[in-house]
């Protein structure tokens, strides 16, 4: 069962271990930070009430994150899910459950033209390719991506 819950600061080392798998930090358009870039960033997070941000549990357990904020005066969808829970319907499902909890439209969304997971994922919950974009990762690599958008 996937159930969304508030983030603590408790949450932050284990968020930080999905984020630090190799094979994610290579998979996406998902900002990478250092241990204390990353603790800093979810400090500040948790500190604003402008952003909605709910951590994803599934059967008991913190398996990733999701969160709506402002970016370039649209209201963005960002998540992220440990690998090992990958292709199980947990993004969708968790998606889904947030899409319920905020009423900000439109809605926008990022993804790299080649994780077709999440671009499956957005598309099941609504979303839309309205453009694309070019996204500089942070180790300098060019990753063509998708914007979407949910009315």
């Amino acid at each position: 069962m996937i159930t969304l819950q508030a983030v603590s600061v408790e949450d932050i080392p284990i968020l930080f271990e999905h984020q630090d798998d190799p094979v994610v930090r290579s998979s996406g358009n998902i900002p990478i930070r250092e241990r204390a870039d990353f603790f800093a960033h979810w400090g500040r997070l948790l500190a604003s009430d402008s952003i909605l941000k709910r951590g994803i549990w599934s059967d008991g357990q913190l398996i990733g994150s999701i969160a709506c904020f402002e970016r370039n005066g649209l209201h963005e969808i960002g998540y992220a899910i440990s690998r090992q829970h990958w292709g199980k319907g947990i993004a969708s499902e968790a998606l889904r459950l947030f899409l319920l909890l905020t009423t900000d439209r439109p809605l926008s969304a990022r993804v790299t033209k080649y994780n077709y997971p999440s671009l499956r994922v957005l598309q099941k919950n609504g979303f839309l390719i309205t453009g694309e974009d070019l996204f500089v990762a942070s180790d300098g690599r060019k990753l063509a991506e998708y914007v979407l958008t949910l009315s």
